[in-house]
């Protein structure tokens, strides 16, 4: 495979993202068209009215619920808009890098997979259930871990290259599904366990969402979920600037108060909060308040002569093997255990009844 050339990912990635905002933002008012936007009058979360602006970026405006915390886009993309994005030459270029990941990535997430299942349960409690992932992403990673354990296997995978890249890798050994949630027809009261990755971010209706999940689970059944956390020790230091705060994709920002009240919405219990920060590092805090912008921005902010020559001292910290090992452990063990603000969170929820 020859070797990707990324300077001329970034550059086309960063066009096209220009090209999609320009489709759908106003020139004059510098904010979504109107027909392209839908004003919430309620948090999608809690459904209070208490209502207030949180953050802008690239236009997108986003708001937070003075009742649970939470923070959402709005008003955010139609679903006709949405759609037309996730068809976009964007979307095309940015997957243009699953196909180039490291071994070491690999090992990762193979290591992140036994750890998520473990929550669940021990080896011997998962042998003979019925699982289900949405959103397993072209790899299925997670399903194969489950299915080795002695698990039934299931994934609901909207992507068509996903699901392609799936059926060839699983044939008949898992039930894969080429389609949303709602229209999957699944039968009540079936699966023991469910579990989502950085897929509740994207979905507009997240209650409605989950009140399907629990219906389709048993009493008593588990979901898993791993989602952003909008009061993660990072976004103090990065804010809007953060690779996530992403309006084309996410709309909604968790938090661990906001997701258990949605979570409570829909008849389930919370069992479990767990907190990581892979991104809460040296690196990282240098790249958020004085490097260049991230991939998900379409305006990169000026960079001054000082912001500049902070970005080179917090470079040449970094260097220091000692100094970057230490950062490296000593920030995520502040952010995860100490204060409980870590950049992600995974939580563990039961079916009530």
């Amino acid at each position: 495979m020859p070797e990707f050339d990324y300077i001329s990912y970034k550059t086309r990635l960063h066009t096209a993202l220009e090209n999609a905002h320009a489709l759908f933002f106003d020139t004059n008012t510098g904010y979504l068209r109107d027909e392209f936007a839908c004003k919430l009058q309620a948090c999608p979360a809690c459904n209070g009215r208490g209502l207030c602006l949180f953050m802008k970026k690239d236009g997108f405006l986003f708001d937070q619920c003075s009742t649970c915390g939470m923070v959402f886009l709005n008003p955010r993309l139609t679903d006709a808009a949405t759609y037309a994005f996730y068809e976009s030459e964007w979307i095309n270029i940015y997957n243009e890098t699953k196909f180039h990941g490291s071994s070491g990535a690999i090992e990762r997430d193979r290591l992140e997979n036994r750890y998520l299942l473990g929550i669940l349960g021990d080896r011997n409690s998962l042998v003979g259930k019925q699982f289900l992932e949405v959103g397993p992403g072209g790899e299925g990673t997670l399903l194969h871990e489950a299915s080795l354990l002695g698990c039934s296997v299931t994934g609901l995978e909207l992507s068509s290259d996903n699901f392609a890249s799936l059926t060839k890798r699983f044939g008949n050994s898992a039930t894969l599904l080429n389609t949303t949630l709602e229209k999957a027809g699944l039968s009540d009261c079936f699966y023991d366990y469910v579990v989502m990755r950085d897929v509740l971010e994207h979905i507009p209706n997240p209650v409605d969402f989950l009140r399907e999940l629990a219906r389709i689970l048993k009493p008593g059944g588990s979901l898993l979920i791993q989602v952003p956390n909008i009061e993660g020790l990072i976004y103090k230091f990065s804010g809007s600037r953060h690779t996530v705060v992403f309006g084309f994709e996410h709309p909604n920002y968790w938090s661990p108060r906001s997701l258990d009240v949605a979570l409570q919405r829909a008849g389930f219990s919370v069992q479990l909060v767990e907190h990581e920060s892979i991104d809460f590092t040296l690196r990282d805090i240098c790249e958020y308040l004085w490097g260049e912008s991230s991939f998900t921005t379409v305006f990169p902010r000026d960079r001054s002569f000082f912001t500049r020559l902070a970005y080179r001292i917090g470079a040449r910290l970094n260097a220091n093997r000692y100094i970057a090992k230490i950062g490296n452990s000593l920030f995520p063990l502040i952010a995860d255990k100490m204060l409980k603000k870590g950049s992600v969170i995974k939580v563990l929820s039961r079916k009530e009844g």
